[in-house]
């Protein structure tokens, strides 16, 4: 682990105190609504929500391979980012409820 991973790793668990410090089923702190795309803060496609974890697994199939080929610390710290944040949708009990 490199400092850019631990950079990365220091941002998420802060995104994640500070925005999704909650239960599960409560809104979490940055609730906000736009048009029937995103509802208290959420992503839905075709009325299914679309879970945090999901959105951050497209993300790294997209980043890490970007980051295996160029080395770049900018995409190191994104990738430790989306992995916490992967982690952390699937401790929801309702991970894969849809």
């Amino acid at each position: 682990m490199n400092r850019w991973n631990i950079i990365g790793l220091i941002l998420g668990f802060i995104f994640v105190k500070l925005i999704f410090n909650n239960n599960e089923n409560e809104q979490h702190k940055l609730s906000f609504n736009f048009k029937n795309i995103i509802k208290n803060g959420s992503l839905f496609i075709m009325n299914k929500h679309i879970h945090h974890w999901l959105i951050s697994l497209v993300i790294l199939f997209i980043t890490i391979p970007y980051q295996i080929k160029y080395k770049n610390k900018h995409i190191s710290i994104l990738n430790v980012f989306f992995i916490l944040f992967f982690l952390h949708g699937l401790t929801y009990k309702d991970r894969f409820i849809f």
